[in-house]
């Protein structure tokens, strides 16, 4: 099936939403009462994760003291709009705007059959159900399958534009984008050269740079900004671009949001990693982390849900065995020769890992809980674990659990 730029790629935080939403229409919830759940599911992961003490607009933000009757009136719609699309639940009427949503809210909605039967398969082997739900969208969205293809041909890799790059300064971007741009095309360039060896042309860049850029500039709303804020606006509103721009140039087309959102969903599904720590780059890099060929999608009528149900699971998660990741991860810590202490930054050390053997960031995760429970053990060293330097972690990055507590930093002591 060909790439069809209508494909829509659900905008939702958490691809639990979908599973929650499935079970909550199995248990007969109204739209409503999907909405609140989504609402207590997404305060719970951020007080879990502690997101609250970080910047930026985390659900504790704002839902506090805040919310009313269509607060993430948008994310129950999405969620039911994905589900009757992958022909889990019938397809049933949802609102379109905030207005219409006092008319939805005590709708109720039926699963199919197919729906029926992957909740049976999320009790029996949450990891297939996982798998197949996957398999329905890829099925469903042909721009997830375009993603996925290109990362298994190689990494895709998007710098990431400071202050610093841009011509100018914050009074000559009130009224137009930074220019010229003609240096930042050319850096760009080296950059993609220097991590990936791919060769794009600047002037190519350069005149992608300008026009969206500059449709970024007449689509802005103009609210009186402080320098600063305005400042990171600019710097942001460049960044965007410059993944739009770059990922065209890998052969990945759409904007910044549909690319980000469909990057969020296979790593979620542990299909592809994404990480901004890698040492010897600045900026934004993914790579696959599976394996497995998806089938041609049937062009016969049936729905992805019914197809992702059929047959064998393609898809192969790879997972080394637990003594190479564990080797791996002790060869990469004593390699750091710019170490200033005995401790290693594990969000650092996991991303390096990580992207040497290309596998997902919950498979180094497993194995050193294991080392640290002492379940996988090295003859020579063993490790300390720390809760210091959290303040070091970036936002775009997890932190290291074990059961409800965070570990920042680690070190390895050699056994006696």
């Amino acid at each position: 099936m060909e790439q069809q730029r209508t494909d829509t790629i659900p905008k939702l935080d958490n691809i639990t939403y979908l599973f929650d939403t499935l079970g909550g229409v199995r248990d007969g919830l109204t739209f409503d009462e999907i909405r609140t759940m989504l609402i207590s599911g997404r305060l719970a992961a951020d007080r879990e994760k502690l997101l609250d003490y970080s910047p930026g607009m985390t659900a504790l933000r704002r839902l506090d003291g805040k919310e009313d009757r269509t607060t993430y009136w948008s994310n129950a719609r999405d969620a039911l709009r994905e589900l009757m699309r992958l022909g889990m639940v019938e397809r049933a009427a949802l609102p379109s705007t905030p207005l219409q949503v006092k008319v939805h809210r005590g709708r109720q909605y039926a699963l199919t059959p197919q729906g029926s039967e992957f909740l049976d398969l999320a009790t029996k082997d949450p990891w297939e159900f996982r798998d197949r739900f996957y398999q329905a969208m890829a099925a469903s969205h042909p721009y997830l399958r375009l993603v996925r293809g290109r990362l298994m041909q190689g990494d895709l890799f998007f710098a990431r534009v400071r202050k610093a790059d841009l011509p100018g300064n914050v009074e000559d971007w009130e009224s137009n984008p930074p220019q010229p741009l003609d240096d930042l095309a050319k850096k760009l360039a080296q950059e993609v050269e220097s991590v990936l060896g791919i060769l794009i042309e600047p002037a190519k860049l350069l005149g992608k740079l300008r026009l969206h850029l500059g449709a970024a500039w007449k689509r802005r709303r103009k609210p009186s900004l402080a320098p600063r804020d305005y400042s990171k606006w600019a710097v942001k509103t460049v960044n965007d671009v410059t993944v739009r721009v770059l990922a065209g140039s890998y052969g990945v087309p759409f904007d910044y949001v549909t690319l980000r959102m469909s990057l969020s969903i296979l790593d979620q599904f542990h299909v592809a990693w994404q990480t901004r720590s890698l040492t010897d780059r600045v900026g934004w890099t993914a790579w696959s982390a599976a394996d497995g060929e998806s089938p041609d999608v049937p062009i016969e009528d049936t729905s992805p849900a019914a197809w992702a149900l059929r047959g064998s699971v393609w898809l192969r998660r790879r997972r080394p065995a637990d003594e190479e990741v564990r080797d791996t991860l002790i060869q990469v810590f004593f390699n750091d020769r710019e170490r200033k202490s005995q401790f290693e930054l594990i969000h650092v050390l996991r991303a390096i890992v990580c992207h040497r053997l290309k596998i997902h960031g919950w498979v180094f995760n497993e194995v050193l809980r294991k080392m640290h429970a002492g379940t996988l053990r090295h003859e020579e060293f063993a490790i300390n674990l720390d809760r210091g330097s959290g303040w070091e972690l970036p936002p775009s990055e997890e932190p290291f659990r074990v059961g409800d507590r965070a570990f920042y930093i680690m070190t390895l002591l050699r056994r006696e």
